[in-house]
């Protein structure tokens, strides 16, 4: 329920949809006035009035953008300068800082309770001649990006973005960047040099010294990441090399797109033997403005064995398998008016304006890969495919892992060669929690976030949130997310309308750009998949249909309230209503998304919208169905700790989201049309490195990993592990060290074991090293012993699997798996 005041005697009948009638401030009697700038309103998550001391971008951002609004001098002109830093990632080796130190004034509830004011005619009138304003000043200074690519940093105090209309004079500006050198000073346009010994977050320290004598502190958080010169000058045998597909896929079906050659990062971990003999390839997923590097891809194959204790799947299966890992990763990428590509990476700020885009390249496009179309993504993975086979010893087959639509793009690329006749050289390919019949964000969010975003233009200025616009442009409205969703917002709007929902869309609806993905990529091949390798699924969602959690560890439900968040604006008379619900129960039609918002020093009205949702007749709505679970947090994190969004998150019930419905991750037949909720009973895989395959008419893989609870998206855990190490090392053979065949044998008398292990041999070994690791990698047990011809030792380990290695000192060498009942 809505708080009600007495302001709805004043409510316009006009709704916000409508032409709204604004006040006229023009008549109020300002002459006491203590500063030369009135503020009319602002947004409910403006940093007006607010004076927090930490900062970040889009706090200077949207408090710069506000003060704008109310400006009758026409001081802030660089607005649309600005919002070109609203990208979460930067390039530019040299970050702009921007200092705001304004004072202002406004009006408040109470002088309007009071009758202080009066309203005639849409005309806003004094009644008193007491002092009715509310006087503040607002001093906000932080670094113009989120995270920045690239150790080596110019930082520069831009005086296009400085703004000081007190009676304080700025003497002197310090800044201590977290680079270990303290505080240095900061004059405008005078690029300050520092060189970041490594990447992370860093805590910048600010202090702003003021001619009476007074200071203020304020600090900003900044990532900085490691950029490709960076990880070849920290290692000169690490090299990421770029790629240009010869494929070109069709786009011009996407609404006339047009259809270009892809680019692609790869970077090779070659295996302890310093061979590329044995590649494993791993794809990069859904990654918008490209914030993971190849190191960052990399570590997805981190997992945790105990608090404290992380291993790494892809540095163990090198050292001792001599597997090499391909890191394939989708980078920003220009085609230039010549037709040429140039990466992000090896692009400059031509123009130094804090910013590289395509004003720095006339006539260039600008693609963010890891938001990229699948298609065009799949082309590049197919080159880099293709050059691998060509440069790799031996005719070892390929492993193919992709983990979220790296899962999707790795599916295209074998398809697509299957159907070219292009030998992919694979063998195996696991899909890592990718959604093979779509991807989830609430239906309720989406709508939320793109009101936020771009909703609250008004008459008198834009009070849009400037931090939730690259949400919407890269989760939601990119090529991939259209593809990709199985219900998103832009399906849902109403004719000629960029906000509001058509009423009768109720059901859940994919973009247009969804079904010309997938009937394309399904008709690549007889089965929609990759037919000529093994094909298994881990997955992160419940197989048993159990609920993800609340924060206070309650199940999630169907159609419950996930967000209540009240946001009050004293200082300008803003006030912020925001709702959400997860999509409801089965055949039942409910609210997902509320927003109320009073402006009444705009118009003297409230910007109110909701839309609801239905939940189909096959299953309870997607959003609470288990599944691989989006990390809410994580998504707060890329907004660099702007404390208004943080309370916007704060206010959430729960931390998490189903984005990879574990019907989808499995690829159930069906699976579109079924219950999203189900137990997903497929009975037994097929068991790996066997003579025999068996299938499964309910999917497309023959071997999965289904855990009973539900888990982050793309998360490693030791169990899953096993699954995979099992498909892709055959634990049953005889490795020899030095490449050469001998007739010595060694091997277990039974397999599994209870209480001791017998060996057999055909030669004695003197001094031979028995050892056990469990499926973490963790050694469990270690003896050296004398080994004749039947050697029995007793064993004491839970039931379980075991990698058993026996070293003879010689070039004989056994390792296999053992099972302990």
């Amino acid at each position: 329920m809505k708080k009600i005041s007495l302001l709805f005697v004043f409510i316009s009948t006009f709704s916000f949809a409508q032409k709204m009638q604004t006040l006229d401030y023009s008549k109020l009697d300002k002459s006491d006035m203590k500063t030369d700038l009135f503020i009319k309103n602002a947004s409910p998550f403006s940093p007006i009035g607010k004076n927090y001391s930490q900062n970040g971008m889009y706090t200077f951002i949207q408090a710069y953008k506000e003060l704008s609004n109310s400006d009758e001098l026409n001081r802030f002109s660089a607005v649309k300068q600005l919002q070109n830093f609203t990208k979460t990632v930067s390039y530019a080796e040299t970050i702009k800082i921007g200092l705001l130190h304004a004072e202002y004034e406004s009006l408040n509830k109470q002088v309007l309770n009071e009758g202080k004011i009066r309203i005639e005619d849409l005309t806003v009138l004094r009644n008193t001649s007491e002092y009715i304003f509310t006087e503040n000043t607002s001093t906000i200074i932080a670094p113009l990006s989120i995270t920045k690519k690239g150790l080596k940093t110019n930082f520069e105090l831009e005086s296009d973005f400085y703004f000081n209309n007190t009676q304080q004079n700025i003497i002197e500006v310090k800044a201590d960047f977290d680079d270990g050198r303290g505080f240095q000073t900061l004059n405008f346009n005078a690029p300050i040099q520092v060189n970041y010994i490594s990447g992370g977050n860093k805590h910048i320290q600010f202090q702003i010294q003021f001619s009476d004598g007074s200071s203020i502190s304020r600090t900003s958080n900044l990532k900085i990441q490691s950029n490709n010169s960076d990880i070849h000058a920290a290692n000169n045998q690490r090299i990421v090399n770029e790629v240009i597909s010869t494929d070109v896929p069709d786009l011009s079906v996407y609404s006339g797109t047009v259809s270009t050659a892809g680019m692609a990062e790869y970077e090779v971990f070659l295996g302890a033997d310093n061979v590329l003999d044995k590649p494993i390839f791993l794809i990069d997923g859904f990654d918008p403005a490209d914030s993971r590097n190849t190191t960052d891809i990399y570590d997805l194959l981190n997992y945790v064995v105990s608090p404290g204790d992380t291993l790494n799947l892809g540095t163990r299966i090198r050292n001792e398998e001599n597997f090499d890992i391909v890191i394939i990763n989708h980078p920003q990428y220009f085609i230039l008016s010549n037709g040429s590509f140039q990466s992000m990476a090896n692009s400059t700020d031509v123009n130094n304006d804090g910013v590289i885009d395509t004003a720095d390249y006339a006539g260039s496009t600008l693609i963010d890969g890891g938001s990229d179309y699948i298609e065009r993504n799949a082309m590049s993975t197919v080159e880099v495919i293709n050059l691998i086979n060509s440069q790799k010893i031996g005719s070892e087959q390929n492993v193919v892992i992709g983990p979220s639509m790296g899962g999707l793009i790795s599916r295209y690329a074998l398809n697509f060669m299957e159907n070219q006749n292009q030998d992919h050289e694979t063998r195996l390919w696991m899909s890592f929690d990718s959604p093979h019949l779509g991807a989830n964000v609430p239906i309720g969010f989406q709508h939320l976030f793109n009101y936020l975003g771009y909703g609250l233009d008004t008459p008198l200025g834009d009070y849009s949130i400037e931090a939730i616009r690259p949400v919407v442009e890269g989760m939601l409205k990119s090529g991939a997310a259209r593809q990709m969703l199985l219900d998103q917002y832009e399906a849902h709007l109403a004719s000629g309308n960029n906000l509001d929902f058509d009423p009768t869309k109720l059901l859940p609806e994919a973009h247009p750009f969804n079904p010309i993905f997938y009937n394309r990529m399904n008709a690549l091949t007889t089965s929609g998949y990759p037919e000529d390798t093994r094909n298994v699924s881990l997955i992160n969602g419940s197989g048993i249909g159990a609920a993800y959690l609340n924060k206070n560890n309650t199940p999630v439900t169907a159609g419950q309230q996930v967000l209540d968040v009240f946001i009050e604006n004293v200082a300008v008379l803003t006030d912020a209503y925001l709702d959400a619900w997860l999509t409801p129960k089965s055949n039942t039609t409910a609210k997902i998304s509320e927003v109320w918002i009073d402006i009444v020093f705009i118009c003297f009205c409230d910007i109110e919208t909701d839309e609801s949702a239905r939940g189909p007749a096959y299953s309870d709505g997607i959003d609470a169905a288990p599944g691989g679970l989006f990390d809410i947090g994580a998504l707060a994190a890329d907004f660099g700790g702007d404390p208004t969004i943080d309370a916007f998150f704060a206010g959430l019930s729960t931390n998490y989201f189903n984005f990879i419905p574990a019907v989808s991750a499995m690829a159930l037949v069906n699976g579109g049309a079924s219950d999203w909720y189900q137990d997903i009973n497929l009975g037994a895989g097929d068991t790996p490195w066997d003579a025999t395959t068996t299938t499964n008419p309910n999917t497309p893989f023959v071997n999965w990993y289904i855990p009973d609870n539900n888990e982050s998206h793309v998360t490693l855990t030791p169990n899953n592990v096993t699954f995979a190490w099992e498909e892709i090392v055959n634990t049953n053979t005889l490795t020899v060290s030095n490449n050469t065949f001998v007739e010595d044998d060694i091997k277990l008398k039974q397999n599994p074991i209870t209480n001791s292990l017998t060996l057999i041999s055909t030669t004695d070994y003197q001094d031979a090293s028995i050892s056990i690791v469990d499926m973490t990698g963790k050694l469990v047990y270690k003896q050296n012993t004398d080994l004749s011809s039947r050697t029995t030792l007793p064993i004491h380990l839970a039931s379980g699997m075991y990698v058993l290695n026996v070293d003879t000192q010689t070039n004989l060498n056994l390792k296999t798996k053992l099972i302990i009942k």
